[in-house]
């Protein structure tokens, strides 16, 4: 079934200096990863929220203001 839907996916360009366990597997999102363990990227659905950083300095209550 999959080989008639196939989508065309792209794994993104990893930037110097970034962890490539921190970016999300594109493939395994769509459920075509065939590496495994081998993939150098993240199959762990929760990593963007991890990588997500909190700014502790603004006061999101103000709304703005």
């Amino acid at each position: 079934l999959n080989d008639l839907f196939k989508v065309a996916v792209s794994q993104p360009k990893v930037p110097v200096g970034v962890d490539p366990k921190s970016i999300l597997c594109e493939f395994f999102k769509v459920g075509q990863c065939q590496k495994g363990f081998k993939c150098k990227f993240s199959h762990d659905l929760n990593v963007q929220r991890k990588g997500e950083k909190i700014d502790i300095y603004s006061d999101k209550r103000d709304g703005g203001k």
